[in-house]
């Protein structure tokens, strides 16, 4: 599941990224997969904002430059 949501990237590069966010805190793994901990949810209520206003900045920029 967490795998099809993310960038086709190779499993090895997933499984990097995993450890680093796990180490950091972010994430655990639980019966029923990865789920956020405290401090990830807290992450997110700081990313969903800039996530929004990259997406308003970017709608005004050429094609050649999102690439």
């Amino acid at each position: 599941m967490l795998r099809a949501g993310a960038d086709p990237i190779s499993p090895s590069v997933m499984s990097g990224r995993i450890k680093e966010v796990r180490e950091a805190g972010l994430v655990e793994l639980g019966d029923a997969g990865y789920f956020l901990t405290t401090a990830g949810l807290e992450l997110i209520k700081y990313l969903k904002p800039l996530n929004r206003w990259a997406d308003d900045s970017a709608s005004g920029l050429p094609a050649s430059f999102l690439d």
